[in-house]
This record gives C-alpha cells, structure tokens and sequence, in this order.
C-alpha cells in the first residue's frame, strides 16, 4: 500500500473537494488507487484535533520530563501533557526509562 504524506493527503482532498460530479470524484479515487473508505479516513485523520502519532527524539523527551518535574502548581502537569499531545502517563513512562538509563 502507497504511503500518503500529510500534504499530499490535503491534497487529494482539496481535489475531491472540488469535484462537481461523483464520476469527477470517482476518477481522482482511481487515480491515486484509493477507494472512499480511504478518502474519508485521510479527511478525518487531516481534520481531527489530534494529531498523527509523532516521535519524539530523545532531546524533545528529557526537556518534557525535565519540565514536568518541575511543575508545583495542581493541573500544571495536565496541561503539559495537553500541549503536548500526550497523555500524563507516556511522560511518567518516559521519567522511568530516562532514570533507569543514568
């Protein structure tokens, strides 16, 4: 199966988006060998609040945890892990990998 980067995605869509027809629609599928089952999943993955699974590197995970054990104030652990885009428990995880590593 072909891989889809994110713009190519946004792509496609915007041209189905502009299709009048179902046939219109129906060629551009065909095209790219999509069927709309596809179509549909990359619209929701590309217009859902959350994003794509993102890999962090190693750098990106010991400044998350490094800020997170320095949170005091309640909830401000909560709202790290919100703007980060992952749940409080992937950072205590990475916390537990980053300690048995030194």
């Amino acid at each position: 199966m072909k891989k889809f980067t994110d713009d190519y995605k946004r792509q496609i869509i915007t041209e189905l988006d502009a299709c009048k027809t179902n046939l219109d629609r129906a060629v551009v599928l065909k095209r790219e060998g999509l069927g709309h089952r596809q179509s549909t999943m990359f619209r929701r993955q590309l217009e859902s609040a959350r994003p794509l699974r993102r890999h962090r590197t190693l750098e990106e995970k010991i400044d998350i945890v490094a800020e997170f054990n320095a949170c005091t104030e309640p909830g401000e652990k909560t709202r790290i892990a919100q703007r980060e885009g992952i749940e409080p428990t992937t950072i205590y995880n990475w916390r537990k990998q980053l300690s048995s590593t030194t």
